[in-house]
């Protein structure tokens, strides 16, 4: 169950960032699923699924927010992991558009690329295709997943060089990373590695997007709280994190519209000893810290709302259904925790018949709408609309839509 925290300091932790322990916890939810990327065969062990809880804290140093609670041997990074977007026509839209401006920005004609990424991801088809540059993966949860034991059809197979040796042997031009930063347990530690792993690539650019937690935390959207979510970003945050591991942020774009709302991070890998250190603002970890307080009441504010809702319609009687098993669909119905919900529909193929973590719904094509017949559909997230809408009417499939 989710707890409005009491807004209070603890000294019993320390920013993974600059050290403090000046951290506010404002956000407590107990006993969430450790992956809600990883379904499960049989809906006994989705129920029993390895649990953990989440206890967000804002650095008022530094204004980094981190979950204190994460054990991290809990992170399930393995062949079971599935969080690919891939199978969507919009999402292949956007990373097609994502692509193509970083190619046409950055002039990335015929270069060595490297994109950060465990999971099923790939953006470097793309950035391959439209510059014939030579690209790589660097999977910072290796040996947990084995990207090479994919199957030959999955949408990221087309990448065959895939291992952690690879700034060994090549001058790496440009490094890329989409929503990884913020799975990472250390992200201070992980940018020093990778600033040293560059070593032989002297002076480049890294592009890095991270969800917009702040926007989420002003909206009480809780949604993309999860416990593979060990960090969370400011814009303040950011720019400490990137100077103190010696990358110069040359730039920082919040985006909206997106399938995420994030914040894109473009950074020069500087070539000075010592880092040249970007400190917060005091009037900056003032204004973060009013947004902080407010999260707990707006977030269950939200979910009161929308839950009351839902559990009106079923006790009427209405067939509902959630429409997407990643993340945010995981995470909502483990905050719900209704039963009289049967079914997580998604379009990935390798989750059909699979069953959710923590709450155990049964993952089901959009086929299986056909005979079903929801009268409601719970869209887990809202920039895929249109995409649903599409797919329902072709399919005969007449549901009135709720947004998380």
């Amino acid at each position: 169950m989710n707890k409005l925290a009491e807004n209070e300091s603890s000294g019993a932790y320390n920013c993974a960032l600059c050290g403090s322990s000046d951290l506010r916890i404002f956000y407590e939810v107990e006993n969430v699923p450790a992956s809600c990327n990883h379904l499960w065969k049989k809906k006994d062990d989705a129920l029993n699924c390895p649990k953990g809880d989440i206890k967000l804290a804002l650095c008022r140093s530094c204004t980094f927010i981190s979950n204190v609670a994460i054990e991290p041997e809990k992170n399930q990074y393995d062949n079971g992991y599935d969080n690919s977007l891939f199978y969507s026509a919009h999402f292949r839209e956007f990373t097609k558009k994502l692509t193509s401006m970083l190619v046409e920005k950055y002039g990335l004609y015929k270069k060595n690329i490297v994109e950060i990424g465990g999971g099923k991801v790939d953006f470097l088809s793309s950035l391959r295709e439209l510059g014939k540059n030579c690209v790589f993966r660097f999977n910072p949860f290796y040996p947990k997943f084995d990207s090479s034991n994919q199957e030959v059809n999955s949408p990221s197979s087309s990448i065959s060089k895939s291992f952690p040796s690879v700034f060994e042997g090549e001058k790496i031009d440009f490094v890329f990373s989409y929503h990884e930063l913020e799975h990472i347990n250390n992200p201070k530690i992980f940018l020093k590695n990778l600033w040293m792993m560059l070593n032989k690539s002297g002076s480049l650019r890294v592009f890095f997007s991270v969800p917009n937690a702040l926007k989420a935390f002003d909206e009480g959207d809780y949604s993309d709280i999860i416990y593979e979510h060990v960090s969370y970003f400011t814009i303040p945050s950011l720019h400490f994190l990137f100077s103190i591991c010696r990358f110069e942020i040359s730039s920082v774009q919040e985006t909206r519209g997106e399938i995420f709302d994030s914040i894109h991070v473009d950074a020069i890998r500087k070539l000075t000893k010592t880092p040249n250190l970007t400190p917060v603002s005091e009037l900056s970890i003032r204004q973060i810290d009013q947004i902080i307080q407010k999260f707990s009441a707006k977030t269950l504010e939200n979910i009161n709302k929308l839950g009351l809702q839902i559990i009106k319609l079923l006790g009427k009687g209405n067939r509902i259904v959630i429409w997407g098993a990643g993340a945010r669909g995981v995470t909502f119905l483990n905050i719900l925790k209704d039963q009289r919900i049967d079914y997580a529909v998604d379009i990935n193929p390798h989750k059909h018949g699979m069953y959710v973590p923590g709450t155990g719904q049964k993952i089901v094509a959009p086929e299986f709408l056909i005979d079903y017949r929801p009268d409601f559909i719970i869209l887990a997230n809202p920039a895929y609309k249109k995409e649903i809408e599409q797919l329902m009417d072709s399919l005969g499939i007449v549901a009135r839509y709720l947004l998380i």
